[in-house]
Protein backbone atom coordinates (compact mmCIF):
# COMPACT_ATOMS: atom_id res chain seq x y z
CA UNK A 1 0.00 0.00 0.00
CA UNK A 2 1.23 3.59 -1.08
CA UNK A 3 -0.29 6.97 -0.85
CA UNK A 4 0.32 8.87 -3.76
CA UNK A 5 0.07 11.91 -2.74
CA UNK A 6 -0.32 15.28 -5.54
CA UNK A 7 1.93 17.19 -3.60
CA UNK A 8 4.27 15.49 -1.81
CA UNK A 9 4.47 12.34 -3.97
CA UNK A 10 4.87 8.82 -3.02
CA UNK A 11 4.14 8.60 0.78
CA UNK A 12 5.33 5.32 2.87
CA UNK A 13 2.87 3.43 4.47
CA UNK A 14 5.11 3.64 7.84
CA UNK A 15 4.09 7.65 7.57
CA UNK A 16 0.13 6.97 7.41
CA UNK A 17 -0.86 3.49 8.26
CA UNK A 18 -0.42 4.31 11.96
CA UNK A 19 -2.78 7.08 11.72
CA UNK A 20 -5.28 4.86 10.47
CA UNK A 21 -4.69 2.37 13.10
CA UNK A 22 -4.73 5.09 15.88
CA UNK A 23 -8.08 6.32 14.72
CA UNK A 24 -9.70 3.19 13.96
CA UNK A 25 -10.24 3.89 10.20
CA UNK A 26 -7.48 1.27 9.50
CA UNK A 27 -10.27 -1.16 9.05
CA UNK A 28 -11.82 0.41 5.93
CA UNK A 29 -8.64 0.62 4.22
CA UNK A 30 -7.79 -2.89 5.11
CA UNK A 31 -11.39 -4.01 3.22
CA UNK A 32 -10.89 -1.57 0.52
CA UNK A 33 -7.83 -3.14 0.04
CA UNK A 34 -8.77 -6.65 -0.02
CA UNK A 35 -11.68 -5.88 -2.58
CA UNK A 36 -8.89 -4.79 -4.81
CA UNK A 37 -6.79 -7.53 -4.64
CA UNK A 38 -10.10 -9.99 -5.23
CA UNK A 39 -10.78 -7.48 -8.11
CA UNK A 40 -7.40 -7.51 -9.65
CA UNK A 41 -7.09 -11.51 -9.20
CA UNK A 42 -10.62 -12.10 -11.59
CA UNK A 43 -9.54 -9.64 -13.71
CA UNK A 44 -6.42 -11.37 -14.30
CA UNK A 45 -7.88 -14.69 -15.08
CA UNK A 46 -10.37 -13.28 -17.53
CA UNK A 47 -7.33 -12.03 -19.00
CA UNK A 48 -5.85 -15.46 -19.35
CA UNK A 49 -3.21 -14.13 -16.53
CA UNK A 50 -1.85 -17.19 -14.28
CA UNK A 51 -1.82 -15.47 -10.95
CA UNK A 52 0.21 -16.12 -7.94
CA UNK A 53 -1.06 -15.72 -4.21
CA UNK A 54 -0.80 -12.57 -3.39
CA UNK A 55 -0.81 -12.14 0.27
CA UNK A 56 -3.16 -9.11 2.69
CA UNK A 57 -2.38 -7.90 5.76
CA UNK A 58 -4.92 -8.65 8.73
CA UNK A 59 -5.09 -6.62 11.65
CA UNK A 60 -5.63 -6.61 15.40
CA UNK A 61 -8.73 -4.22 14.46
CA UNK A 62 -9.73 -5.96 12.28
CA UNK A 63 -10.34 -9.07 14.05
CA UNK A 64 -11.85 -7.32 16.91
CA UNK A 65 -14.18 -4.98 14.60
CA UNK A 66 -15.71 -7.40 11.72
CA UNK A 67 -16.19 -10.84 10.91
CA UNK A 68 -13.03 -11.24 8.99
CA UNK A 69 -13.61 -14.77 7.91
CA UNK A 70 -17.38 -13.83 6.51
CA UNK A 71 -15.67 -11.00 4.62
CA UNK A 72 -13.43 -13.20 3.07
CA UNK A 73 -16.13 -15.78 2.09
CA UNK A 74 -18.33 -12.80 0.36
CA UNK A 75 -15.17 -12.03 -1.36
CA UNK A 76 -14.42 -15.25 -3.08
CA UNK A 77 -17.87 -15.83 -4.44
CA UNK A 78 -18.41 -11.98 -5.13
CA UNK A 79 -15.32 -12.60 -7.92
CA UNK A 80 -15.28 -16.34 -8.30
CA UNK A 81 -11.99 -16.68 -7.48
CA UNK A 82 -9.96 -19.43 -5.97
CA UNK A 83 -8.64 -19.37 -2.41
CA UNK A 84 -5.35 -19.92 -3.26
CA UNK A 85 -4.65 -17.23 -5.19
CA UNK A 86 -4.93 -15.25 -1.70
CA UNK A 87 -2.90 -15.07 1.22
CA UNK A 88 -4.25 -13.79 4.45
CA UNK A 89 -0.91 -12.64 6.61
CA UNK A 90 -1.65 -12.07 9.82
CA UNK A 91 1.03 -9.84 12.41
CA UNK A 92 2.12 -11.54 15.66
CA UNK A 93 1.02 -9.00 17.44
CA UNK A 94 -2.42 -9.56 16.49
CA UNK A 95 -1.73 -13.12 18.27
CA UNK A 96 -0.56 -11.36 21.15
CA UNK A 97 -3.54 -8.66 21.74
CA UNK A 98 -6.85 -10.30 20.57
CA UNK A 99 -6.52 -12.59 23.60
CA UNK A 100 -8.41 -15.91 21.81
CA UNK A 101 -10.62 -14.29 19.54
CA UNK A 102 -8.28 -14.82 16.29
CA UNK A 103 -8.26 -19.08 16.71
CA UNK A 104 -11.65 -19.26 15.29
CA UNK A 105 -10.96 -16.77 12.92
CA UNK A 106 -8.02 -18.38 11.76
CA UNK A 107 -9.59 -21.82 11.31
CA UNK A 108 -12.62 -20.87 9.28
CA UNK A 109 -9.82 -19.08 7.27
CA UNK A 110 -8.21 -22.50 6.55
CA UNK A 111 -11.27 -24.34 6.31
CA UNK A 112 -12.24 -21.94 3.71
CA UNK A 113 -8.86 -22.99 1.51
CA UNK A 114 -6.88 -20.11 2.52
CA UNK A 115 -3.52 -19.58 3.47
CA UNK A 116 -2.72 -18.33 6.98
CA UNK A 117 0.38 -16.79 7.24
CA UNK A 118 1.60 -15.72 10.93
CA UNK A 119 4.18 -12.34 9.83
CA UNK A 120 6.80 -11.47 11.85
CA UNK A 121 7.90 -13.93 13.54
CA UNK A 122 11.60 -13.55 14.92
CA UNK A 123 12.90 -17.64 15.86
CA UNK A 124 11.70 -17.97 18.92
CA UNK A 125 10.02 -20.89 18.46
CA UNK A 126 9.05 -21.37 22.59
CA UNK A 127 6.80 -17.96 22.03
CA UNK A 128 5.31 -19.32 18.94
CA UNK A 129 4.18 -22.06 20.22
CA UNK A 130 2.76 -19.92 23.32
CA UNK A 131 0.95 -17.96 21.23
CA UNK A 132 -0.82 -20.90 19.15
CA UNK A 133 0.84 -19.95 16.07
CA UNK A 134 2.19 -23.61 15.68
CA UNK A 135 -1.55 -23.86 13.67
CA UNK A 136 -0.73 -21.43 10.75
CA UNK A 137 0.29 -22.51 7.31
CA UNK A 138 3.76 -20.95 7.35
CA UNK A 139 5.79 -18.44 9.03
CA UNK A 140 7.06 -15.10 7.89
CA UNK A 141 10.66 -14.98 9.39
CA UNK A 142 11.41 -10.96 9.13
CA UNK A 143 15.22 -10.33 9.13
CA UNK A 144 14.55 -6.81 10.29
CA UNK A 145 13.65 -7.94 13.17
CA UNK A 146 15.51 -6.71 16.79
CA UNK A 147 16.00 -10.57 17.35
CA UNK A 148 17.91 -11.03 14.11
CA UNK A 149 19.39 -7.99 13.40
CA UNK A 150 23.20 -8.53 12.59
CA UNK A 151 22.95 -12.23 13.56
CA UNK A 152 22.90 -13.76 9.96
CA UNK A 153 24.74 -16.85 11.62
CA UNK A 154 21.61 -17.78 13.34
CA UNK A 155 19.23 -18.68 10.35
CA UNK A 156 20.84 -21.96 9.46
CA UNK A 157 20.30 -23.24 13.28
CA UNK A 158 16.38 -21.27 12.95
CA UNK A 159 15.34 -23.02 9.69
CA UNK A 160 17.11 -26.53 10.83
CA UNK A 161 14.55 -26.00 13.71
CA UNK A 162 12.16 -25.56 11.56
CA UNK A 163 12.29 -28.44 9.57
CA UNK A 164 12.65 -30.67 12.56
CA UNK A 165 8.59 -29.21 14.02
CA UNK A 166 7.60 -29.60 10.32
CA UNK A 167 6.80 -25.42 9.83
CA UNK A 168 7.00 -24.29 6.61
CA UNK A 169 9.54 -21.00 6.68
CA UNK A 170 9.98 -18.43 4.68
CA UNK A 171 11.93 -15.18 4.55
CA UNK A 172 10.97 -11.63 4.66
CA UNK A 173 12.89 -8.76 4.32
CA UNK A 174 15.81 -9.97 2.49
CA UNK A 175 18.04 -6.82 1.69
CA UNK A 176 21.48 -8.14 0.21
CA UNK A 177 23.14 -10.97 -1.54
CA UNK A 178 24.74 -12.23 1.48
CA UNK A 179 21.53 -12.79 3.26
CA UNK A 180 20.12 -14.36 0.45
CA UNK A 181 23.01 -17.06 -0.06
CA UNK A 182 22.46 -17.82 4.07
CA UNK A 183 19.06 -18.58 3.26
CA UNK A 184 19.27 -20.82 0.26
CA UNK A 185 22.37 -22.47 2.53
CA UNK A 186 19.82 -23.02 5.41
CA UNK A 187 17.01 -24.53 2.95
CA UNK A 188 15.32 -21.70 2.38
CA UNK A 189 13.06 -21.83 -0.33
CA UNK A 190 10.50 -18.77 -0.48
CA UNK A 191 11.27 -15.23 0.39
CA UNK A 192 10.85 -11.58 -0.10
CA UNK A 193 12.49 -8.11 0.30
CA UNK A 194 14.59 -5.41 -2.11
CA UNK A 195 17.12 -7.87 -3.13
CA UNK A 196 14.14 -9.22 -5.29
CA UNK A 197 12.18 -6.10 -6.39
CA UNK A 198 11.27 -2.77 -5.21
CA UNK A 199 7.43 -1.78 -4.92
CA UNK A 200 5.77 -1.78 -8.12
CA UNK A 201 2.49 -0.37 -9.39
CA UNK A 202 -0.11 -3.15 -10.24
CA UNK A 203 0.25 -2.83 -14.03
CA UNK A 204 4.05 -3.36 -13.91
CA UNK A 205 3.44 -6.41 -11.44
CA UNK A 206 0.87 -7.44 -14.35
CA UNK A 207 3.64 -7.38 -17.14
CA UNK A 208 6.15 -9.18 -15.21
CA UNK A 209 3.42 -12.29 -14.59
CA UNK A 210 2.56 -12.30 -18.30
CA UNK A 211 6.05 -12.31 -19.39
CA UNK A 212 6.24 -15.27 -16.51
CA UNK A 213 3.24 -16.63 -18.32
CA UNK A 214 3.96 -16.34 -21.84
CA UNK A 215 7.56 -17.76 -21.40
Amino acid sequence: MRWNHPVLGVISPSVFIPVLESNGYITKLDQYIWEEVCKTIRVWIDEGIRPIPIAVNVTKTDVLAINVAEFFSDMLKKYRIPPKYLDIDIAKSTYLETHGALSETEAQLQQMGFRVILDGFDGNFVELSALGGIGTDQLKLDLRSAALQDRINALPGIFAQARTLRLNLMAEGIESTEQLNVLRKAGCAEGQGYVFSRPLSVDEFAKILKVGHSG
